[in-house]
């Protein structure tokens, strides 16, 4: 029996079409993601990489895993060519008696 761990990447900044074009990039990977949506205050943005909602060491778990190290990277690479402002974090949860864990992705 397996459990599921929920990971998720939020992504925010201020510049609308480099959130539409990181959005886009993680479908092309596969992934799901929420609409952007701007802040109630500011000017800024943001959206979300939902979980997959599988149980870990699934095919479908392993590939979304892919997925997100793959986003990840290109956000980094993105940002390092081409600041935007944009920021992000991979979100871990659920999984039983396992603690959420931040992980802050501009980090190199």
């Amino acid at each position: 029996m397996g459990y599921v761990k929920h990971e998720a990447i939020i992504v925010t900044g201020c510049v609308e079409e480099a959130l539409k074009k990181a959005k886009s990039k993680a479908e092309s990977l596969g992934l799901r993601c929420t609409e952007v949506l701007s802040h109630n205050i500011s000017h800024g943005f943001s959206f979300l990489v939902v979980p997959d909602g599988s149980k870990e060491g699934w095919n479908t778990s392993n590939e979304c895993a892919e997925a997100r190290d793959a986003f990840e990277f290109w956000l980094k690479r993105r940002e390092r060519r081409n600041p935007s402002g944009t920021g992000f974090v991979r979100v871990e949860y659920g999984g039983g008696l396992h603690p959420a864990i931040l992980g802050h992705l501009n980090e190199s």
